[in-house]
């Protein structure tokens, strides 16, 4: 049995709901933010190396994004269960569901490395990858895939940690993670000393050999700790009806992070068409981008395991207070974001290149888009509300309109007739629709909780 998940449960089922809800976030600012800096190593490392390296990169972040995506998606499905059932009591299956959950995490993402690994030229070659960017893309990509469900089962194994209510065990093990990486950059990447020069594959392997660490590291805190984890050697149909009961969940909340992956496969390739400068301008921009928004990030991995419990508890209230303290930081968040950005884009383009032409790409992408990150970060809490009232069908509805009824029809309007800057205009709009259509949308949802409390009460 779980022996933090009451002092977790009592936490979030009676404890003031706006503290309590950003007292859990604040650690996972500084997780998010390790992991966010792991990202950023990687880009600023790359970028010593050349243009054609940096483009390189530009192109594997919609690929790595959609493995990580995929991941996700297991680890909410996991953690949304697992909330649910540490909020109604039944702790024999919180066991059950975490450690067919890691299982199941790990052989999905390994079948899917192992097919990106055949499939890798093509998928980048439809990108738009000139064929002299294609050795350096296998070089990152090939031992990358090969390792990435070692990224996966922590992944879920954090999820189900945060379940109980606690954010800062997952947030140490990624921040220690990331510390990893930051450190076997430079020495993988450049060879000093000892070390051998292995370029952008030492950069794919220093990323490893820090998800070994959180693989040890979170199973052990599981195992040890939260005695979350039980036999895994049980019937094939114990296994497969956990997975069913997982996949309920997390299959559409999947499908709903590989839309986001896959528009900016969309988006990379339409910058493609704008040269391999604009592709690096853009990776780089989009890096950033995830580094700004820390904050709702971590605001939106503490909302989740709140609204899960105190729905399987049936209090709905404290669902619709989680969700307004969270949007309102979200837009406090953003603004100050986007005024930070537009002062510093220039100073920022300088960091990751002396190339002016990708220089130039970056601070575009940081004057335009960051005006609608409190309304990206509004989104994004709506479909974490959506997922953990286990309504995930609706959470990858907003996501569908946000990407492919708006963000892909504007950005390429905007590419056509404002070139680069056009189509980050495109990015923005499209937020700052999504946002006030969702917002709308999850009041009527919530409202429908409203009206059956007051008829069964």
């Amino acid at each position: 049995m779980p022996n933090t998940s009451t002092n977790g449960k009592a936490k979030l089922l009676t404890g003031p709901v706006g503290s309590t809800l950003f007292r859990m976030a604040l650690p996972m600012v500084a997780g998010v933010l390790a992991m966010m800096l792991y990202n950023i190593a990687d880009t600023y490392f790359v970028g010593q190396l050349g243009g054609d390296q940096l483009a390189a990169m530009g192109f594997t972040f919609p690929i790595t994004h959609m493995m990580s995506s995929v991941a996700l998606g297991l680890m909410v499905g996991a953690s949304t269960v697992l909330a649910r059932l540490i909020g109604s009591g039944d702790f024999g299956q919180v066991q059950r569901i975490t450690t067919d959950g890691l299982l199941l995490s790990g052989c999905v993402i390994f079948v899917l490395g192992g097919v990106g690994i055949l499939f890798l030229d093509p998928i980048f070659s439809a990108m738009g990858a000139q064929p002299h960017l294609l050795p350096y893309i296998r070089q990152y990509m090939v031992p990358y895939l090969a390792a990435v469900a070692l990224l996966a089962v922590p992944m879920v194994a954090n999820g189900a940690i945060r379940a109980t209510g606690d954010t800062k065990v997952p947030s140490l093990i990624m921040i220690t993670s990331a510390l990893v990486n930051v450190v076997l950059d430079p020495l993988l990447i450049f060879g000093p000393g000892p070390f051998p020069r292995l370029e952008l594959r030492g950069a794919a392997y220093a990323s490893i050999l820090s998800w070994v660490f959180t693989f040890s590291a979170a199973l052990l805190v599981l195992g040890k700790r939260e005695h979350m984890l039980t036999h895994p050697f049980v019937s094939v149909r114990t296994i497969l009806k956990s997975w069913g009961t997982i996949l309920t969940v997390a299959v559409p909340i999947a499908l709903t992070n590989l839309l986001v992956p896959v528009a900016i496969a969309c988006l990379t390739a339409m910058m493609a068409t704008f040269g391999p400068y604009s592709v690096a301008g853009f990776g780089v921009g989009a890096r950033v981008e995830a580094l700004s928004l820390i904050g709702p990030f971590a605001l939106t991995a503490a909302l989740s395991p709140f609204v899960g419990q105190n729905f399987g508890a049936g209090d709905h209230a404290r669902v619709r207070a989680a969700l307004r303290a969270a949007v309102l930081g979200c837009w406090g968040w953003g603004l100050v974001a986007c005024i930070v950005l537009a002062v510093s884009a220039k100073w920022v383009a300088a960091i990751f290149t002396d190339i002016p032409e990708i220089q130039q790409v970056i601070v575009w992408y940081l004057w335009v888009v960051p005006w609608s990150y409190g309304a990206f970060a509004t989104c994004i809490q709506v479909t974490t509300t959506l997922n953990a009232l286990h309504r995930p069908m609706l959470s990858t509805l907003v996501n569908l309109v946000r990407m492919f009824g708006l963000t892909l029809p504007l950005a390429y309007l905007g590419s056509r007739w404002f070139q680069q800057p056009g189509l980050f205009a495109g990015i923005a709009v499209s937020n700052l629709v999504t946002a006030v259509g969702s917002v709308a949308f999850i009041v009527w949802i919530l409202r429908g909780y409203t009206d059956l409390d007051s008829a069964t009460g």
